[in-house]
Order: C-alpha cells, then sequence, then structure tokens
C-alpha cells in the first residue's frame, strides 16, 4: 500500500475531530462541577417543556414581564425537583426568597441547600426548575427550566446559588416585575452543581440494559480515546475504499451517503450529525472538484 494513497483519507479522518463535541479519554473518575444557565430556547424532556437550564448559555436575552395595577412588593424564588425515566416528578425543595420594594434591578441570589441525592443505575434524571415571581402576596407567575437528561449515580450536596437578575418598577399606576436571562449581560445561573461521571462499563450496562448494541461497543473506545476514536474509525473506512478502488468516486458516494441530517451515522452514533454535516459538506466540496477538474 502506497503512503500517498492514505493521505487524503487520513487528512479528512483528522479534520473530523474538529467538528464534533469534545470528549476526554480517561473522564469517568473525575467530578463534574457546573453552572447551570437559564437560557433563552426551550426544549422537551420527559414530557415537560421548559426553557433549557444548560452549562452553556445563550447569547439572546429573554425579559419575562408581569404587572399588576397598584404599588406592590415583588418577590422571587425557586423550586427544585427531579423527573426520571417514568415522568415522576420528585420534589426537592425551594429556595430563599428575595424580594424589591423600590424600582431597581441586579443580580440577587437565593440559597437552597441541596442535602445530594442517589439515583438507580441506568436511570437517567432531568433536574426541573421552577422560578416564581410574585406581585403583592396574590399574583404568582410560574416559569419552568430544565436540564437534559443526566447520567450518574449521585449528585453531591451542596449549598446552591440560584442568581436571578431581577427588577422592580412602579410607574404610578402599574407595579411591573422583571427577570431577565438567557446572555451573560444579565447572567441568571444556578452555581455550583457537583456529580460524578458514570465509568464506562456502568454506561455499557446502561447501553445493554436499553438494547442499545452500537453504543455498547463503542462506549469502551470512546473512554478510552476521545473523539481520536472517531477519526480512527473514519480512516479505516475512507483509507480501504480509497485503496482498494485507487480513485476518489467511491469516497464520494460514501459521504453522500452517510452525510446530510438525515445521515445514517446521525442514527447511530449520538454525535453523528456532525460528522454527518462534514461529510455532506465533504460531499459537495468533491462533487464540485471532480465536475469543473
Amino acid at each position: 500500500m502506497k503512503l500517498k494513497q492514505l493521505f487524503l483519507p487520513l487528512i479528512f479522518s483528522l479534520i473530523i475531530t474538529l467538528f464534533i463535541p469534545q470528549a476526554h479519554a480517561f473522564a469517568w473518575d473525575d467530578p463534574v462541577y457546573e453552572t447551570w444557565y437559564l437560557r433563552s430556547d426551550t426544549h422537551t424532556v420527559y414530557n415537560t417543556t421548559g426553557y433549557n437550564f444548560h452549562s452553556d448559555n445563550t447569547n439572546s436575552q429573554t425579559e419575562w414581564e408581569e404587572s399588576k395595577s397598584g404599588e406592590h412588593d415583588c418577590y422571587w424564588f425557586g423550586n427544585f425537583s427531579y423527573i426520571n425515566t417514568n415522568y415522576t416528578e420528585i420534589q426537592l425543595g425551594s429556595s430563599e426568597v428575595r424580594s424589591r420594594n423600590n424600582n431597581s434591578e441586579s443580580i440577587q441570589t437565593c440559597e437552597f441547600n441541596f442535602t445530594g441525592l442517589d439515583f438507580p443505575l441506568g436511570s437517567p434524571y432531568a433536574i426541573k426548575l421552577f422560578v416564581t415571581m410574585r406581585i403583592g402576596l396574590t399574583e404568582n407567575y410560574n416559569r419552568t427550566f430544565i436540564t437534559d437528561p443526566i447520567e450518574t449515580e449521585r449528585i453531591e450536596n451542596a449549598t446552591w446559588a440560584l442568581s436571578l437578575y431581577t427588577k422592580r418598577n412602579y410607574n404610578g399606576s402599574y407595579t411591573f416585575a422583571y427577570l431577565e436571562y438567557g446572555i451573560n449581560t444579565y447572567n441568571s445561573r444556578l452555581a455550583t452543581v457537583s456529580y460524578q461521571t458514570l465509568p464506562p462499563w456502568k454506561t455499557m450496562i446502561n447501553h445493554l440494559g436499553k438494547g442499545d448494541l452500537i453504543q455498547f461497543a463503542v462506549t469502551p473506545w470512546v473512554a478510552l480515546m476521545g473523539n481520536l476514536f472517531y477519526a480512527v474509525m473514519t480512516f479505516f473506512v475512507l483509507g480501504t475504499m480509497y485503496n482498494r478502488y485507487g480513485k476518489i468516486e467511491p469516497v464520494i458516494v460514501f459521504c453522500w451517503i452517510f452525510g446530510g441530517v438525515g445521515g445514517i451515522l446521525n442514527a447511530m452514533l449520538p454525535i453523528g450529525l456532525p460528522i454527518a454535516w462534514f461529510l455532506l459538506a465533504l460531499a459537495f466540496a468533491s462533487t464540485l472538484y471532480k465536475l469543473i477538474v
């Protein structure tokens, strides 16, 4: 096999590692410390629709505004719960209450003493934050934020700090209450959540229990090699095809088949979509090159 025949597939394979989410080898022993931001986009998890509650913030401001006739104090606080795969919601408790009795705005922090919680293996959970904004003593307005499912056996005890960018304004007739979030300028968030990532063998058991044989087989290699695993597999396929036929056309056909939003890779792998998009772009570029040259 000539080395120059492998050069092109090797370059394609290594570039793929730049297009997929970062996966670190040997990361399962490290505790995860995260800050979850109140994002401006929505999603549905375990039949619950709410704003995204995630470690990466959006860059789009959302201003939640409510009003009531007359002059009133305004209050803000959060209620925490978790939802399991059976769509059962278990209450965890409420944070401190923060208030405003004059026209002002800033970050206010409401603490919540979380006592720690153990979860059964194979039962990913989602944390739900139910934010209440109250005007006066009787008018409650609520908004839901929810995380993606998290695979861990325990979330550690800690004092969670729920920081909310709140604002009150009385214009002489109506009292307005606000919550600003979705952008780092206002930075409404929850800090700091700590949990332990599952070791590969437990993750494999989870996938096997769900009948996901592909992820069962892939998990130990991703844990060992990180993103490099996907580059090696792509290099193996493209290199074999290029060496067998000695030309680029079969590789282009492969990219067309596996590329795109509906690509087979997207159905097979959790990170398949970025790879599929890269292969689709590669197919377009290669086809255009063959038509012009």
